[in-house]
C-alpha cells in the first residue's frame, strides 16, 4: 500500500519502496539518503493515513481493504514521530547541491 501512496503522490518516482541502509558502503548510503529525501513525502503521508484514514480518502478508496491493527497504528505512530521534520532533512541536503 505504501507503493500506491508513492504512485498517487509522485507518479514520475523511479523508486517503489525504501532500500535498506547499507552500513558498509558510502555510496549506497548516498544513494540510500536520496531516496529517503524523494519518498519523504509519500512516507509520512501513508504514515499519516494509517492513523487517521477518513483524512485520506482517495488512497483509502484506491484499496480494498484499510483496516490495521492497534499493533500496526502503534508502529506507524512511533516511525511517524521519529521522522525528522523536513526542515532538518533540507538542511542535511544541502550541501549536495553545490
Amino acid at each position: 500500500m505504501f507503493e500506491l501512496t508513492i504512485t498517487k503522490l509522485l507518479p514520475s518516482s523511479e523508486h517503489s519502496k525504501l532500500p535498506g541502509l547499507c552500513k558498509t558502503r558510502w555510496v549506497e548510503r548516498h544513494t540510500c539518503f536520496e531516496v529517503f529525501l524523494e519518498l519523504y513525502e509519500p512516507l509520512i503521508t501513508f504514515l499519516d493515513a494509517i492513523l487517521s484514514p477518513r483524512e485520506y480518502p482517495e488512497l483509502v478508496s484506491s484499496c480494498g481493504s484499510w483496516n490495521w491493527d492497534s499493533e500496526t497504528r502503534i508502529k506507524a505512530q512511533g516511525l511517524n514521530l521519529l521522522c525528522p521534520p523536513f526542515s532538518q532533512l533540507l538542511l542535511l541536503s544541502l550541501p549536495r547541491l553545490y
